[in-house]
Formats: structure tokens, sequence, C-alpha cells
């Protein structure tokens, strides 16, 4: 069933009635997650009776069959069109793309962007998401400018939705504010978690959702309840907290418990405030009682190919931004071609991809395998390779999967209570790819 969690003194399970399912003793619960990635929290004496072989009487039964708990009662088509959604199978192409307007003394010309938006109006999928990524808002405006207007009008012409962002860690003068307005673009503000927690009132694009945030968390971190106050005051909608930070073992717990107070202030009375990584994690999974969803299914964010590319200023396609990052001998298998002369199409053939997809499937890893999140997580390959040198990772000793485990663990701790339960699933029902 699971080797990452001990719960000794449990019945043998019975294996004509108990099915394929993986758990982990939570907030003196026992979680149990079926193949298809339905959830549910059973008392420890609820799970050793499920064990044995639940009777036709008992309150749980009905439950655990829609779930796809017990083997006597499978529905094989309902439960494999359930567990689609959350994996590869299901992708329907990458979900966003990076444009990186200035990297060093480099800045990205009129051409290289119209070819990377063209690039992203060739990619399958539901929706366009630009992120037009600069340090300084006024020395790349311009070009942030061009990107807003050339995708709107190759939205019309071809009828797909887009939508673009401006992700930058400086608020844009409010000359460019009305612009932004004006253009549609979206705000997506970059913060240290560390710095101070005042923020100036998030402009509002004209028809787009409201301005978003990334919260970079690192050790020091300032508290997480201040920061939601701070962004609900300031009228953000949305924020990811980012543990890219985590690069020991040693700095997970901190993270882990910056990220549990993070939700419980996000999720406290207020104006509406979204975790994003929370959200999309839950949307993996199959809804629950069979609540609808506009887009169901899809990758994590800043996942390397399925929930990200990226275009750096000389016009290089990478599989993620983090890639950029890694010395000069370890890049080669991260770079993808360069915009203008790289079809999407060329994609599938590039050894890059294979190897990210496989590293992002978690049955093939021993340990993803047996995790009770496998169905939720997915580390990017990249971020394994930045930190231990390996697209798989030693996830034992890897920072990256203990951030990922602390931040389910905070989310899954949560969804054992209705009243937070309930704010979480509309986080993930309600959530839009733009």
């Amino acid at each position: 069933m699971s080797l990452l969690t001990e719960l000794p003194g449990l019945p043998a399970p019975d294996p004509a009635k108990v099915a394929p399912h993986r758990f982990r003793a939570l907030g003196g619960r026992v979680l149990v997650v079926s193949e298809p990635g339905h959830w549910a929290f059973l008392t420890r004496a609820e799970y050793a009776d499920y064990l044995r072989g639940l009777g036709d009487d008992h309150p749980r039964l009905d439950e655990l069959r829609v779930k796809g708990f017990l083997a006597h009662y499978m529905e094989f088509d309902r439960l494999a069109a359930d567990g689609l959604d959350s994996s590869l199978l299901g992708w329907e192409g990458t979900r966003r793309l990076v444009l990186l307007l200035a990297r060093g003394r480099e800045r990205m010309s009129p051409e290289t962007a119209r070819d990377a938006v063209d690039f992203a109006f060739s990619v399958p999928g539901p929706a366009v998401v630009l992120e037009a990524a600069a340090a300084d808002p006024a020395a790349c405006w311009p070009a942030a400018r061009f990107i807003a207007e050339y995708a709107a009008r190759r939205s019309a012409w071809n009828g797909r939705r887009s939508r673009v962002w401006l992700r930058t860690p400086e608020r844009p003068s409010p000359a460019q504010v009305r612009e932004m307005r004006g253009l549609g673009l979206g705000l997506l503000l970059e913060l240290d978690a560390a710095g101070p927690a005042r923020l100036a009132a998030a402009p509002a694009a004209s028809g787009a959702p409201a301005s978003r945030a990334l919260l970079r968390w690192r050790p020091g971190a300032r508290p997480a309840a201040a920061w939601a106050a701070a962004l609900r005051k300031a009228g953000y909608g949305s924020a990811l907290v980012s543990p890219e930070a985590v690069c020991k073992t040693a700095d997970a717990p901190a993270f882990a418990a910056f990220y549990a107070e993070f939700l419980d202030a996000a999720l406290s009375e207020g104006p509406a405030l979204r975790e994003e990584w929370a959200a999309a994690a839950l949307r993996r999974l199959p809804p629950e009682g069979g609540r609808p969803r506009e887009e169901r299914g899809g990758p994590l964010p800043g996942t390397d190919l399925t929930g990200e590319l990226c275009v750096a200023p000389w016009g290089e396609l990478t599989l993620s931004e983090r890639a950029l990052d890694l010395p000069s001998d370890e890049r080669g298998l991260h770079s993808l071609g360069v915009v203008g002369r790289t079809a999407w199409e060329e994609l599938p053939g590039k050894d890059a991809v294979g190897a990210v997809l496989a590293a992002l499937e978690g049955s093939h890893h021993p340990l993803c395998a047996q995790c009770v999140y496998r169905n939720a997580c997915a580390v990017p390959p990249s971020r394994h390779q930045v930190l231990q040198g390996l697209f798989w990772g030693h996830l034992p000793t890897s920072p990256a999967c203990r951030a990922a485990m602390g931040a389910l663990d905070a989310v899954f701790t949560r969804l054992a209570s209705d009243e937070p339960k309930d704010g979480l699933l509309a986080w993930a029902d309600n959530w839009t790819l733009l």
C-alpha cells in the first residue's frame, strides 16, 4: 500500500475487497488516496475496518465504493476517466510561456518577441498565457506593451483566448498602470517574503482578473499572516508562495510552517485571496462529490515543459526559466531551440522532452509511486537538477521534495476540517487559466 508511513498493529488487507491505494498518518487520522486520486480521511479504527473488508452496513461503505477503494465494487471506466486528467495522458500542451524581456545586458528585440508570441499560439491547449518578466518595468515597457498588443491581435484573428501578465518586482509607474488597463495587461508582482510587507494598491486591468503576487519565501521571512493581510488590503486576488529558496532539507520545516500560516490567513474571512499552488495541486485530483469545474487537471505552476516554457532575450527556448541558471555545461539538455526557427511539433523529438516527461511521471520513481501525494504533486526536474545535479533527484535528501511534502501536508490537514476544506475546494473549482 505504501512504504512511506509506518502504522504498526494493523490487520492484513483482504485482497478481494481492498483496492490498491496509498496512505499517510496525518492530523491524528489516516489519509487514504485511491489510484485515480480520490481521497478520504479515516480514523485508525475505520482504516482497520477497511483493511479487514467493510461490511455492507458500514457507514463509510458508499463513500469508499464511489471513490474506488473497494476492489469488489470497482467501476473501471469511470475511475479511469477520473485519473486521466491528473496524468500526462491528459496533457494538452504547455500552459504558460515566460518571456524574459531582459537578462544581464541582453534585451528582447521586437522580432524575438513576435516570434515568441507566434510560438505560444502554435502550442495546443485551452488558452494562451504569456508572462513577460522584467526586473525594470520602465526599461522594458515598450517590449511588454508590444507583446500585449500583438497577443490581442492574434487572439482576434483566430478567436483563441489569451492573457498577458507583466511580472516584475517593481510596481509600474502611474502612466504605465493606465496603459495596462487599456491593454488588458495583468500585473504579477514579485515579492521577497523577508522584505517589508507594505504594498501600494494593486492596479486593476480592464477585463482582467485581479492582480497577482509571487511571494518568494526565504529564511528570515516575515510572518505569513502579515503578508496575506497586506495582499488583501492592496487588492490582490491571488498569490503563489514559492519554495525556490528551500535549498537545504533543514529549510523545509520553516517553509512548511510559513505556507501553513499563509493558507490559514488566506482562508480566513475577508476579500478573496487564493493561493495558486494549492489550487493547482487540488485541480490535479478528481473533483469531490461531482463538483463542476470549467477546466480540470493541469500541471503545477513552474513545472518544466508541462507548466512552462521559457524564451530568453536572445530567443533561446528552454524547458523552464530555472534552466537558465544552470552552469553552461549542464544547460545543453534543457535547450530546445530558438523561437522563429523551432516549431512546437519538433519538441517530441528532443531528448530533453522525453527525459522530463519520464521524470514527471510519478509511477516511474519508486518513492513517488508509493507516495500518498503522487496524484497532486510534481517536483520540476530542473529544480532537482539545480539542487542535486540530476533530473530525478535523490528524494530522501531532496529539499524540493521536502518542501512539496510540507506544503501538501498543510493542504490536506486543512481538507480534514469542513470550513477550510470548502474554501480550498472553492479555490480549485473557481480557478481559471487566465
